[in-house]
């Protein structure tokens, strides 16, 4: 495959590329987590289990506010594995 474009890194040198993946760091610059109760971890993220849900009970968190890579479907399925989560706590708690 033909590279699409060039990219000049370090030593000045070009690289021909097709396609380039990159990660820029990132900071949690809300306190809203720590205000709402969230433990945050060395990285000063919250923490989720599975199904998003934080170690506060009844609150869930979805992407780009986790830890995990920031990209639009990471978010919007997280999102969905939250209002899922969400859903059956519901169900759960209208059962008692």
């Amino acid at each position: 495959m033909e590279p699409h474009f060039d990219v000049v890194i370090g030593g000045g040198r070009p690289a021909g590329l097709s396609a380039i993946f990159f990660s820029t760091a990132r900071v949690q610059h809300s306190e809203l987590p720590a205000l709402l109760g969230c433990e945050l971890d060395e990285r000063n993220e919250v923490e989720t289990d599975r199904l998003q849900h934080t170690d506060v009970y009844g609150l869930f968190l979805a992407e780009d506010a986790g830890g995990d890579v920031q990209l639009a479907i990471v978010a919007a399925a997280e999102g969905a594995k939250a209002g899922v989560a969400i859903d059956l706590q519901l169900q759960r708690e209208s059962r008692r």
